[in-house]
């Protein structure tokens, strides 16, 4: 069920929606809206997909929580919803496996600890205007993480020091439009499940980290990233050393060309 671009709608019907075979449900763009349905985990069991977009009023969620059985959860441009996420109460969906929030400008760390379910294997973080740094103790706790993306967040510049950020489960990371100058203290070297890595539109980083990349990486995608794509060119880039044991690796956008060095 989607209810979209409803500028008049204000609330769900006294008592909830009764609703047992839903199994997915959309909120886009209902500008006045300051509640979810009433006792979702009772009246909405089979809910597996909640999506919440451009409700500004929005303000919590529900008191009793979310359906247990959710699979995907999906937030953006919900100001007043995010500022609450110490009350969201996500930790007890253990069935919760991708979690996508964007377009935040009140936001300069991400995400705090204890705010997202270690059932989690997909994170998807985008349009943080104001993301400064990423909460490594929280990442890191994420043990069945697999894929990762960080896209539109202009001010987060390097990582934190404080140890391993990733989890060791991680297989793909995608880092788009970031003011990265550095991944340096990301670990990736560490990272023995990863398999791609995708670098695009991040013009202010200059280099692969010194301790190199997992030896279990095998897809390197480099997009409007000029600095490193230099860097990063067969046999006569500075860093050709520390990405030459990748079987696959390419490079948009440098010189127009697309370069693509495959195992020999």
């Amino acid at each position: 069920m989607a209810i979209c671009n409803c500028p008049e709608f204000r609330s769900f019907p006294a008592g909830g929606l009764a609703a047992p075979s839903l199994t997915s449900l959309e909120l886009y763009n209902c500008c006045h809206l300051k509640y979810l349905p009433e006792n979702m985990q009772a009246l909405l069991p089979s809910l597996r997909s909640l999506t919440i977009s451009l409700c500004p009023q929005l303000e919590s969620f529900p008191e009793r929580g979310l359906p247990s059985k959710l699979v995907s959860l999906s937030l953006s441009n919900c100001d007043k919803l995010i500022t609450g996420c110490k009350d969201w109460g996500l930790q007890s969906l253990c069935s919760l496996e991708t979690f996508s929030i964007g377009e935040q400008k009140n936001i300069e760390s991400f995400p705090e600890i204890g705010l997202l379910p270690t059932s989690l294997t997909s994170l998807h973080i985008s349009f943080f205007e104001n993301l400064t740094s990423l909460n490594s103790r929280a990442l890191h706790s994420l043990s069945s993480l697999e894929n990762l993306s960080i896209i539109g967040c202009p001010k987060l510049h390097s990582f934190p020091k404080e140890g391993q950020i990733l989890p060791a489960s991680l297989t793909s990371l995608s880092i788009y439009f970031t003011g990265l100058k550095s991944l340096d203290n990301l670990g990736l070297h560490h990272l023995t499940c990863l398999k791609e890595f995708r670098i695009d539109f991040c013009f202010n980083l200059r280099s692969m980290p010194a301790e190199g990349l997992s030896s279990s990486l095998s897809n390197l995608f480099i997009n409007k990233c000029p600095m490193l794509a230099k860097r990063c060119q067969r046999k006569k880039g500075k860093d050709w050393p520390l990405v030459s044991h990748i079987r696959c690796i390419v490079i948009e956008g440098h010189t127009s060309v697309t370069l693509c060095y495959p195992s020999s």
